[in-house]
């Protein structure tokens, strides 16, 4: 078996979870995985919803398929 990240595993997981039919209505994830902007942008990639901890150094971000994504304006 060769080496994946975990937050590369997880992707798999949520498509073969889609793939078997299995609703997935939000996804909730650490800040393990909230370091991985790729796992972060995969999920929006695959306009699953979710609610994550990212970390506090962590650059912002939006996802670009939301109605009205982007930065608030002040």
């Amino acid at each position: 078996m060769t080496y994946r990240p975990k937050w590369k595993i997880a992707l798999e997981e949520v498509d073969r979870a889609r793939a078997n039919q299995v609703r997935l209505d939000w996804l909730t994830f650490d800040e393990e995985y909230g370091k991985a902007p790729e796992f972060v942008c995969g999920l929006d990639q695959r306009t699953v919803r979710f609610v994550g901890e990212v970390a506090q150094e962590a650059c912002r971000a939006w996802p670009s398929t939301a109605p009205g994504s982007g930065p608030p304006t002040t």
